[in-house]
């Protein structure tokens, strides 16, 4: 008898990943939308996972007794109901008396980074200052302990150079050269050793991204809320003011922006690029505890999961 034959398979077309539009980095954990999600506090952090950013950004200083807590400034004056700098205090202080303008304590460098490991999101971790070598070991050790796809990130050279020497396995994003607090142009030659290049939008254009590229660097680009363009087409009027469509075309990896909500909705609506496939949750099923502890509160976080009784 005659055996029927299997038809031949076709080849699966993979769509090169220049066709997606660049992930989406949380800039402070996504601090403009909406204005009560306070930047760099849990809340924005907890927002941020919940609609699929790809990665967050968030900042360090350290406390008087040398406690890592994530803030963007050196004082605490802009974003919380406390006045002086955060090394003026004690973490057990800052705990007790300070609240974030959205109600919420500050978070510590270790709650901050143990989330975004249950999450199972990358993030990079900019040290602000990097100006005492003494607390680089504290810096690394907590990225390292309590980290999940975790970037040492920054301005510092300096820093990110050691970083590399203690372990060269670790993911390292340099946020470019600076003339005092002025972004100033880059080379790759300029980027530590190990790291990617991460550069504010004016410094931007095909021919920079592809100048990396060929240095075999991924671009990481951020916008500044004080030169504006954080948006799809930039910013009219302003010469090399451009915008996520731009970011783009020429290439670029990532977009650290303050506002993931609307980039995700544009990556949606627009015909520029496709959205991102939504990464699988690689969690297991929680087990809750018998009993539950009084005084206690429990937040059930939106993350689907089947346990084996299929219930």
């Amino acid at each position: 008898a005659a055996t029927a034959q299997a038809a031949p398979v076709a080849p699966v077309e993979v769509k090169a990943t220049a066709d997606y539009c660049p992930e989406v980095v949380a800039h402070r954990g996504g601090e403009g939308d909406p204005t009560d999600a306070n930047e760099n506090s849990m809340g924005a952090f907890i927002r941020g996972a919940n609609i699929g950013v790809d990665v967050m950004e968030t900042d360090v200083w350290f406390t008087k007794d040398l406690v890592p807590v994530i803030m963007h400034d050196e004082t605490l004056d802009r974003t919380t109901d406390a006045t002086g700098k955060v090394s003026d205090y004690t973490w057990a202080y800052l705990k007790k008396n300070v609240r974030l303008n959205n109600g919420e304590r500050i978070p510590s460098l270790r709650e901050s980074l143990e989330y975004f490991a249950f999450r199972d999101l990358a993030s990079f971790i900019e040290y602000k200052d990097a100006e005492d070598p003494k607390l680089y070991k504290i810096y690394l050790n907590h990225i390292k302990k309590y980290g999940k796809n975790a970037w040492a990130a920054g301005f510092s050279q300096d820093l990110l150079n050691w970083v590399h020497t203690q372990d060269k396995k670790l993911d390292l994003m340099w946020f470019g050269l600076r003339s005092g607090s002025i972004p100033i142009p880059t080379t790759p030659a300029d980027v530590p050793t190990g790291a990617q290049p991460g550069l504010i939008n004016l410094l931007i254009d095909p021919g920079t991204v592809a100048d990396f590229a060929a240095a075999g660097m991924k671009m990481n680009v951020w916008f500044n809320t004080l030169t504006k363009g954080d948006n799809p087409t930039g910013t009219p009027g302003v010469p090399g003011n451009k915008g996520w469509e731009a970011m783009q075309t020429a290439g670029v990896h990532w977009i650290s922006t303050d506002y993931p909500d609307r980039y995700k909705e544009w990556t949606q609506d627009t015909s520029q690029c496709a959205e991102r496939p939504a990464k699988q949750s690689t969690e297991q099923c929680l087990t809750l505890p018998n009993k539950m502890k009084r005084g206690m509160t429990y937040t059930i976080l939106p993350k689907g999961c089947e346990s084996r009784a299929a219930k």
